[in-house]
């Protein structure tokens, strides 16, 4: 797989989109409109469904109480966008830890919650309870508590529901909310959480795991075997999906810091890598007539590539960059117009020819935006409405057309939570949440039925495997996983991290280059963990159990502590018998 160039730059943290593909529409049930193209959505079973977020269903754009059908409590809060399978709804939710700075809770007691409710009347018919991995989300910073740890939409296949928890790992349920397989794809963990959504093509999950572990997999949705995983991709937040061609290839796009990349979705072989947004990337990419549309970076940039291309296709395929663009919400494709949503509330729209810019409005008193918009159509002489989540004011309701003229607000103001998550159509019905509670928005109801947090027996306790092996003491895994870092840069910080206060700038000019010189044995090793790694998800019969993998593993913590106990004691020995002292003197005050 090719090796992308390593730079240190910061990051936002992010609700990442997942979006199904033009494959899985008839595996959806959806049936295609003929006057507008635009499938009539019988199940949204990802976020933004199988038509990216546009749909022909006949929809409230206005809603106020009056429209709210139901709503159910939430036992904690999420960013997760609620998915809708048969009269299924489902959505995750966290508690237990980083709910509030108020109560910030204990990493023990974190837990992850599976929610699935009936969609007619909003009564909780399941509930399933994951322990949170405390061994990993050791590091948690305010950003990270204030985006949570239930980000990421799950997705189904009709049959069963998959969910994504970063270093939790990924579970899978029927429908009855009974246990079917889990799998763990990495360790590492980043100062804002993970967020990338599932998606699901054909018989494969297909999960990003850029944060836990530099890699995308796909799982066969039956018993969660690994099938192919993709490497190096670095800093990506975003969700892989599906795209066609024109000429009718179906493509998987990967959307990273530096590159986009399309794959054989059936092999995980890759196609074609094009230039692309020199940064983190959040926003999930979207397709519209073999063009593949994204935007992301801090710096906030939207691109068009043209599906269908072999080999680097920067020079022939990459159709136009906008200098304007969003950095946590998706794209959304309309009549020839391409709109996104910046996190100050700023919205935009560009043609999707050309990339010019039409308009940017700013929609006033909207608070942080990171949910993406949904685009409902017109009744009568209405023009099509674009829908935009706001944290701060319910959802924004403006034209969907280069005016962006504001029409209002859609506020629950008996709930003043924030709404983070995007919108999802269930017939003729919006599902949307806010992190107090799932809301059904219908058309004009007498009665609004309220459900309090269900409590009964629906509620079971997944008893999700440990992690390979943990220290008694210190709660860690046995692995030294910080050694095992790809990045030369990383392992360079890490190994002088402790010294820094003692050595003077000679010699960290010196002790650098060395320890660049030396890395080699921690990158082999890395390696080696994640060949066990795979042959462990792919069920190669030596290391099917979690304790084969664990001793495994522990063989490679011996030989990662040896090569790094080496190359410290190499630095040690250039020291002053005073630099000696004061770091021996620092290591013990930091002991007590």
């Amino acid at each position: 797989m090719r090796v992308l160039p390593s730079r240190v730059l910061p990051c936002l943290f992010a609700i990442a989109f997942g979006i199904l593909t033009p494959h899985l529409n008839a595996q959806n049930g959806n049936v295609s409109n003929q006057k507008t193209g635009v499938p009539k959505v019988a199940t949204w079973m990802n976020f933004r469904g199988s038509t990216s977020g546009v749909t022909s269903a006949r929809l409230p754009s206005r809603f106020q109480a009056d429209n709210v059908a139901w709503k159910s409590a939430l036992p904690g809060r999420g960013a997760s966008t609620p998915i809708v399978v048969g009269n299924k709804i489902i959505t995750t939710a966290f508690s237990g830890f980083g709910e509030s700075a108020e109560n910030p809770g204990t990493l023990d007691a974190l837990r992850h919650h599976v929610l699935c409710f009936d969609a007619d009347t909003g009564k909780l018919l399941w509930q399933r309870n994951i322990k949170g991995n405390i061994a990993v989300n050791k590091r948690v910073s305010e950003n990270l508590r204030g985006h949570g740890f239930a980000s990421s939409t799950p997705a189904s296949d009709g049959e069963s529901i998959f969910v994504f928890f970063g270093v939790s790992g990924v579970f899978a349920f029927d429908l009855d909310g009974e246990f079917l397989w889990q799998n763990d794809v990495g360790w590492k963990d980043d100062n804002f959480g993970s967020s990338s959504s599932l998606t699901v093509y054909g018989n494969k999950l297909i999960v990003n795991a850029s944060i836990e572990s530099d890699s995308v997999y796909a799982f066969d949705t039956k018993s969660g075997r690994g099938i192919w995983k993709i490497d190096d991709v670095f800093r990506s937040w975003s969700t892989p999906v599906v795209g066609r061609s024109q000429a009718g290839r179906q493509e998987l796009v990967i959307v990273q810091k530096d590159i986009v990349r399309g794959f054989d979705p059936e092999t995980g072989v890759e196609l074609w890598t094009c230039e692309g947004i020199h940064d983190y990337i959040v926003p999930s990419p979207v397709f519209d007539q073999g063009i593949v549309y994204l935007n992301g970076g801090k710096q906030s940039r939207t691109v068009a590539i043209k599906l269908g291309g072999l080999g680097d296709v920067t020079e022939t395929h990459r159709l136009w960059e906008a200098r304007y663009g969003a950095n946590v919400g998706s794209s959304i494709v309309f009549n020839g117009l391409v709109f996104n949503t910046l996190e100050n509330g700023i919205v935009q729209c560009y043609d999707a020819k050309s990339g010019k810019v039409l308009k940017r409005e700013r929609i006033k008193g909207a608070g942080v935006v990171y949910g993406s918009p949904t685009i409902v159509p017109g009744v009568g002489q209405q023009s099509a409405q674009l829908l935009v989540p706001l944290t701060g004011n319910g959802v924004a309701v403006l034209e969907a057309n280069a005016n962006l003229k504001f029409v209002g607000y859609n506020v629950f103001a008996s709930d003043p939570s924030d709404v983070k998550a995007s919108l999802t159509v269930s017939g003729e019905r919006f599902i949307t949440r806010s992190e107090k509670y799932l809301y059904c928005i219908a058309r004009p109801k007498t009665k609004t039925v309220t459900h309090e947090l269900d409590t009964d027996a629906t509620q079971v306790d997944v008893a999700s495997a440990d992690k390979y092996d943990f220290d008694a003491k210190t709660g860690r895994v046995r692995v030294y996983n910080r050694a095992l870092e790809f990045d030369p840069e990383k392992l360079v910080t890490f190994i002088l991290y402790s010294y820094n206060s003692v050595l003077t700038e000679t010699q960290k000019v010196k002790f650098r280059e060395y320890v660049l010189e030396n890395t080699d044995a921690f990158l082999n090793l890395r390696k080696r963990r994640a060949e066990i790694h795979w042959q462990h998800l792919t069920q190669v019969p030596k290391l099917r159990s979690t304790e084969a993998l664990a001793k495994s593993l522990g063989t490679l913590e011996t030989e990662t502590m040896a090569t790094q106990r080496d190359i410290r004691n190499v630095i040690k020995k250039q020291f002053t018998p005073e630099q000696l002292a004061e770091h021996l003197g620092e290591s013990k005050a930091a002991k007590r």
